[in-house]
């Protein structure tokens, strides 16, 4: 009886995420043309990269010119690789393949997106509740549907956007890291390195992390590497648009980070933890939800997960000193957001966008942590 009243609610509050998602899906990015030109009361309700990069080079190919669909599939994987930048080329090249091979591309592509998207949710969702109670050994339905609860999943599941994937295919790389379940992790890590390659260094940064012991000297040597690593490429792939964003940035910190990066390369060695600090910045800015007399639903959708973190940050800080240098089931998802922030932090400009794949795995070591509240003996020990 518990069980079917348990599956009842689930496909009821699934549905129900479903439907608000659509709606929004319905008002704002089927007329996303209306939002990115025109002034209203909504700002920012999409990711408008999308429609800049991705969505256009689609259109090109699949709308205007419809013979396209009679070519070989290796005709559009050359154009990719010759036409897209190498952080547009997977999130392209996996569309090309479904359009192709499904050959039903119209005007409704964004829809398209969209199934797809959520399609990745209920992924996610399902290694989510995978990870609590196989890894954790929780059960609680409540726990395992508030998943859904978290209105940035809505805007990140509109149009063609890369973040989508990242937030919910790590959810079963840990899970299968956790399993010791090494293809699959590899599976999973080939598609991240399709999405977007800087990501796919979380796979060996988890392993090295995980089973070398002296990890404090790992630890290092990652931050050492990622950091001068990241300023060389950076630095050396400088353009206009780059000058643009750093031009954008608050506080000059960026300014900075290029300075030292063209003169020596150490730009992010040296100045990586203030810019760490600028990434929660970035997060609690969005407390502010408007912006002059509009309202910005991006930060809207943000306000109740960062609100959730400021109340958990000290047990955040807790867990990271006492079980990074050890190796527990909690260390595996303090190793993944360590590898996740100092990704986030390789680019020159830096945006807390750029570490939402941590939302979860956060999300399920605190309530491990809140929920098993007898887990810590005296010495900071695994019951």
């Amino acid at each position: 009886m518990k069980k079917n009243l348990y599956i009842n609610t689930e496909s009821i509050v699934i549905l129900f995420f479903l439907i608000i998602n659509y709606f929004y899906f319905s008002i704002f990015t089927s007329n996303y043309l209306f939002y990115y030109n025109e002034n209203s009361f909504f700002y920012f309700p999409l990711n408008f990269d999308s429609f800049k990069l991705t969505y256009p080079f689609l259109q090109s190919y699949f709308l205007e010119d419809k013979s396209m669909y009679t070519k070989l599939p290796h005709y559009f994987l050359s154009e990719v690789f010759f036409e897209r930048s190498i952080f547009q080329i997977g999130i392209t090249l996996i569309y090309v393949m479904i359009l192709f091979f499904t050959q039903f591309f119209t005007d409704n592509i964004l829809f398209v997106s969209f199934l797809i998207n959520n399609f990745l949710i209920l992924i996610g969702y399902y290694y989510y509740k995978k990870i609590l109670r196989n890894i954790f050994g929780i059960f609680s339905a409540k726990l395992e549907l508030l998943y859904f609860i978290n209105p940035i999943l809505i805007w990140y599941s509109q149009g063609i956007n890369k973040d989508i994937f990242l937030i919910t295919l790590f959810i079963p790389i840990i899970y299968y890291f956790y399993t010791k379940e090494h293809f699959k992790v590899f599976l999973f890590g080939l598609v991240v390195l399709l999405i977007r390659v800087p990501y796919f260094l979380v796979i060996p940064i988890l392993y090295a992390l995980f089973y070398i012991k002296n990890k404090f000297i790992v630890a290092i040597g990652i931050y050492a590497t990622l950091s001068i690593g990241s300023a060389f490429f950076f630095t050396e792939n400088f353009d206009s648009r780059s000058q643009s964003n750093i031009n954008n940035t608050f506080f000059g910190i960026s300014s900075y980070v290029f300075k030292l990066n063209e003169a020596a390369y150490v730009g992010n060695l040296l100045l990586n933890p203030i810019r760490a600090l600028l990434l929660i910045f970035d997060q609690l800015r969005s407390i502010n939800i408007f912006k002059d007399e509009s309202l910005n639903l991006f930060k809207l959708a943000n306000v109740p997960i960062t609100i959730y973190f400021i109340y958990n940050f000290r047990r955040v800080i807790n867990l990271f000193k006492v079980f990074f240098f050890k190796r527990t089931k909690l260390s595996v998802i303090l190793y993944f957001v360590f590898s996740i922030v100092l990704i986030g932090l390789m680019p020159t400009v830096i945006h807390a966008r750029y570490i939402a794949p941590i939302i979860y795995p956060l999300f399920l070591i605190l309530i491990y942590y809140n929920t098993v509240n007898r887990i810590f003996n005296q010495n900071g020990k695994l019951k």
